[in-house]
């Protein structure tokens, strides 16, 4: 199955299919990810293992677009509703709070 995910500031055609994000956690052997959405350039941002910040460094990703936030709510929802996500609160490595994070469902 094939689930394409717009991203709608990432420029014509910027877009990722959700077993990508599905793959990215499998190889960093954890079952969620940090949203991180924030409004900085890709270079200070604060959460590299982030959602927002596997957006910006996406291929589809036009490039003068990779230091505007990626991880805006239309694309969580659209995540959660693959029925693959959950929207759950994590606690981040980075800042040792509980953050917002996409949970993939056993």
């Amino acid at each position: 199955m094939e689930n394409k995910i717009n991203l709608p500031y990432g420029g014509l055609g910027a877009s990722f299919n959700v077993e990508e994000l599905v793959a990215l956690l499998k190889q960093r052997n954890v079952n969620f990810i940090i949203v991180g959405k924030r409004n900085v350039n890709l270079a200070d941002h604060p959460k590299p293992a982030s959602l927002d910040v596997w957006l910006r460094k996406h291929p589809s990703v036009n490039e003068p677009k990779r230091n505007t936030r990626q991880a805006v709510e239309k694309v969580i929802q659209d995540l959660v509703e693959t029925g693959l996500f959950a929207k759950e609160k994590r606690r981040c490595v980075v800042s040792k709070s509980l953050c917002n994070a996409l949970v993939l469902k056993e």
